[in-house]
């Protein structure tokens, strides 16, 4: 992907899905690769190294995920 602000939006939708996924809906991590894998057409390595970059970020939402 070329445009850096697209980019952003992906993977930031991506992070936040996985949230979902994980923190709201309790899923397993072998349950969520399959379903961001078919939901956002990405390998899931790809998905990993985004959901990696993004608990990096200040300010990102995994700190909220903890108790």
């Amino acid at each position: 992907m070329r445009d850096p602000e697209l980019k952003k939006q992906r993977d930031t939708l991506i992070y936040q899905r996985y949230c979902q996924l994980w923190g709201e809906q309790q899923l397993r991590e072998e349950v969520i690769w399959p379903i961001l894998t078919n939901e956002f057409h990405l390998t899931a390595r790809t998905i990993y190294r985004i959901i990696l970059d993004q608990t990096k970020q200040p300010g990102s939402s995994a700190n909220k995920l903890l108790p």
